[in-house]
């Protein structure tokens, strides 16, 4: 494995968890910029994961035809102009408008990056660079991007999707520059193959199930992370924005921290296990959560579910690349289509339950979800013989 190119295409997989944990603490600063209430600003989430969803359906296959490298390109360059519009954005419908853009960039770089890495990894290396890959897109994606966008919250939203332009146009000429001559294995037919491929390969239990757990986990953690966001910020616990950035941040660096913990645990007892125990460990501090009335309680338990989501989303992304190696593009976009989602659908679902029943009620249907990944996990066949 080339490091240079690891550490590359680990730059450009960032750029979607960068975009969406950054906008994560100006939940209650674009309410009050565009004059909304916190359901328009979570249909911003909808707006940017639908068209990421739709489109990384077909990306990841499509780049078992063409060269990876060039797609991943293209993506970091649409990511930019996204956030070039959000910058300018006057009012919430351009603003939304972004967004999508935003998530056709990183539908492009999502899929195409993971089989990217299994491209360029030994199988006998693959849970620790699972792991490795893990910590860094937590680390700069889940952690710095909190930290970021809730400093920029008190300053200048605006300078939030500025930044995130540089940063993809940067990466995307790096990419170009280190990718360059990478060659993947990849299939011979025309675009009508992506199909047949999806079709064929969607039907397959395991990915059935895989992509089952994708949709429900992300689900869950989609739908309470900003409605905590606007819980903080409102009485009784009036917390400021910079330090709700902080709690997402540090939560985040807890949660890299597992990934590299997941995938040296997934070394030893397999994908499966290392998710269903990720899952099961979720449940308790997710109960918990409908007893939390402090800035540290919220803490400690979300540092716990972050933690092990994270140890999940590394057994998931390498079942991705193991499944089927000869199809991991077409399976990395299944995979990432689900995840994609759940998470679109999650914010306004869950929104409107909060609105309605209140934060704990949100809390309770993350919990059926969380069991219900558990079982699915449990319903997945590896051998580890191969």
């Amino acid at each position: 494995m080339s490091d240079k190119k690891f550490l590359i295409i680990c730059s450009a997989v960032v750029v979607d968890p960068l975009i969406m944990s950054a906008y994560n603490p100006l939940v209650p600063v674009l309410k009050t910029a565009f004059n909304v209430n916190v359901e328009l600003i979570a249909l911003s989430v909808t707006f940017h994961m639908l068209p990421l969803s739709l489109l990384c359906l077909f990306s990841g296959a499509l780049s078992d035809l063409y060269k990876r490298q060039q797609i991943l390109m293209y993506g970091l360059f649409t990511s930019s102009i996204g956030s070039l519009l959000g910058a300018l954005s006057p009012n919430i419908l351009v603003f939304l408008l972004s967004r999508s853009i935003q998530g056709l960039g990183s539908a492009l770089i999502m899929p195409v990056g993971i089989a990217l890495i299994g491209d360029i990894t030994p199988r006998e290396a693959m849970g620790k660079t699972m792991g490795l890959f893990g910590v860094f897109t937590g680390f700069f994606g889940v952690c710095l991007g909190p930290l970021i966008g809730g400093f920029l919250a008190d300053i200048e939203w605006r300078i939030l999707p500025l930044s995130l332009l540089a940063y993809s146009l940067i990466v995307g000429i790096l990419s170009r520059i280190i990718l360059r001559g990478l060659v993947a294995p990849r299939k011979k037919g025309s675009v009508s193959f992506v199909f047949q491929q999806l079709r064929h390969i969607a039907r397959n239990r395991n990915i059935a199930l895989l992509g089952a757990i994708g949709f429900i986990s992300m689900f869950s953690w989609a739908g309470i992370t900003p409605l905590i966001s606007d819980t903080l910020s409102l009485p009784p616990l009036l917390i400021k924005n910079s330090e709700i950035g902080v709690l997402f941040s540090i939560v985040g660096l807890i949660g890299a921290s597992f990934s590299f913990l997941g995938g040296y645990v997934l070394d030893r007892i397999g994908s499966r296990k290392t998710m269903g125990f990720g899952f099961l460990m979720m449940l308790p501090p997710m109960f918990l959560l409908t007893f939390a009335n402090s800035y540290w309680s919220y803490f400690i338990l979300l540092s716990v579910i972050s933690g092990f989501l994270h140890f999940t989303m590394t057994s998931r992304s390498t079942l991705v690349v193991e499944l089927m190696p000869e199809a991991r593009g077409t399976v990395s976009s299944i995979s990432n289509f689900a995840g994609f989602l759940g998470f679109a659908s999650a914010p306004v679902a869950m929104a409107t339950i909060y609105l309605v029943q209140g934060i704990n009620s949100v809390y309770l249907v993350s919990i059926f979800l969380l069991l219900l990944s558990v079982l699915f996990a449990a319903l997945i066949h590896t051998d580890r013989s191969k």
